[in-house]
């Protein structure tokens, strides 16, 4: 089913591919997956479920969508236009909050909030057939640069092996720079704002931050 794009209605999510010629939305408030491409101007249903929540495309040019749940099915990958199931055991229990892929189209790093916990992790995706199941969970302990009371609550790659986290302090935005294996954290800079929004990392790995009210910050 194909439709103009100014008709999409309630877009809550979106994602450019790599080579910017193609964007996915959630739309109807959370219902429907589309595809646009830019130049042609008219979209595609790739998916309909409930509650989608965040989209991601990967390098090989799939979609991945985080689901608002807690248990069950959390995550969605359309492939070539079809369904592709996720298997999701090897991941924590809890809604997958955020979501970041790697430039290697493998590993995936995460937060997810597990039983009020809110937790930073790198999973790899094993691809199969009809089927993508996520393997070696590991979790980036933030004891050493994120104090109990630093939430994160977005992440972004800004290279081959490092992450750029947000993090809350009482409601205050703070961007750390971390490995991906969470040995080495450098911290960015606190943010001149009390609410922020969303934490997005370029292919060059410079990180914007956008905030509640439409600010955004470079980095």
């Amino acid at each position: 089913q194909s439709q103009p794009v100014g008709s999409l209605t309630r877009v809550t999510a979106i994602a450019a591919r790599a080579d910017a010629q193609v964007v996915a939305a959630i739309t109807d408030a959370g219902s429907r997956l589309r595809t646009v491409p830019v130049r042609e101007g008219t979209s595609r249903v790739e998916l309909a479920a409930q509650g989608m929540a965040l989209v991601r495309w990967t390098r090989q040019g799939e979609l991945l969508v985080a689901l608002e749940r807690s248990r069950g099915v959390r995550l969605r990958m359309v492939r070539d236009g079809r369904g592709v199931s996720v298997n999701t055991d090897a991941l924590p229990m809890g809604r997958i909050r955020s979501l970041a892929i790697a430039p290697d189209g493998v590993r995936v790093a995460m937060v997810v909030e597990e039983q009020g916990r809110w937790v930073l992790g790198v999973a790899s995706m094993v691809r199969e057939t009809n089927a993508v199941r996520f393997v070696g969970w590991r979790e980036l302990s933030g004891a050493t640069w994120a104090p109990p009371t630093h939430r994160p609550v977005d992440v972004g790659w800004s290279g081959p092996a490092d992450l750029m986290v947000l993090l809350t302090v009482a409601t205050v935005p703070q961007v750390v720079s971390v490995d991906s294996e969470g040995a080495v954290a450098a911290d960015v800079g606190p943010i001149d704002s009390t609410a922020s929004a969303q934490l997005a990392v370029g292919s060059d790995g410079r990180a914007v931050l956008r905030g509640s009210d439409g600010q955004t910050w470079r980095f």
